[in-house]
């Protein structure tokens, strides 16, 4: 309230306060979920963006982390920790295993170094039968800053092609991240910091219309201010092409980034 009397044009001052009264009935009133770890995949260091590695089957599951063995032997100049990368865990196909009736061991996604590489990558959005995944890539120069963009690759045999660029902006410095792909590929949604938007990064989507051909520029469109806010809107996914969560730092919450 003290902070509304000393700006009171900026909305996220009421956003905070209204919060601050809601997050007391929340507390009161637990939801009907309940939120426990994934001991066997996770680290000291962080693990986070997990999909299904295979979307038809849902028996292997793809996630970022920056632990040790990562491919990457530097140190990230925004973290100041190692580099991250894809990893991948799967269901066990018999009962005769290390974790019987749970993920199989943690191991690199990508073995041969095509995805996986010297810098940052992460979030990783296969499409429906696993033939290609959607990534975040981060490279690095001693000379320059760089930004974090989306890159394709597709499966050929048991390795992966070259990645390709997807273009998103013309400006090299703008960050467009966290893509999800939907069934048909036709409609990619990710989430960037572009000059015009509502807040720091907010979730837009652009779309083709055969999957053979380029996602255009032209085509891209922010999801508006009903999902978006003055806030950061960040890590989109979809369920059935037609239920979007996300994470949010802007809307009523009770603090940091929350899921909506």
């Amino acid at each position: 309230k003290e902070f509304k009397k000393r700006a009171p044009e900026d909305k996220r001052a009421d956003v905070m306060i209204e919060s601050c009264s809601r997050a007391k009935t929340w507390k009161e009133t637990p939801t009907r979920y309940e939120v426990f770890p994934l001991k066997r995949l996770n680290t000291r260091y962080d693990e986070w963006a997990p999909r299904w590695g295979n979307p038809d089957k849902q028996t292997q599951i793809l996630f970022s982390s920056n632990r040790d063995g990562s491919v990457g032997k530097g140190t990230d100049q925004w973290t100041n920790q190692a580099f991250s990368d894809i990893y991948i865990s799967e269901l066990p196909k018999s009962r005769n295993t290390e974790w019987p009736g749970e993920w199989s061991p943690v191991a690199s996604f990508d073995e041969n170094e095509v995805i996986n590489t010297g810098v940052n990558e992460g979030e990783a959005c296969p499409n429906r039968k696993a033939t290609a995944v959607y990534y975040t890539y981060c490279p690095q120069d001693k000379r320059e800053v760089k930004a974090c963009y989306i890159y394709v690759t597709t499966k050929k045999g048991k390795d992966w092609t070259q990645p390709e660029l997807i273009k998103l902006d013309n400006d090299s410095m703008v960050n467009c991240v966290h893509p999800f792909i939907t069934g048909d590929e036709l409609t990619l949604y990710f989430a960037s910091n572009k000059p015009g938007g509502y807040g720091g990064y907010d979730l837009y989507k652009v779309t083709r219309t055969k999957k053979s051909k380029p996602f255009n520029m032209a085509d891209i469109k922010n999801l508006g201010d009903v999902v978006n806010t003055a806030g950061n809107e960040v890590f989109p996914a979809l369920r059935g092409d037609s239920l979007l969560y996300f994470s949010s730092d802007g809307h009523y919450d009770l603090g940091g980034l929350d899921i909506y």
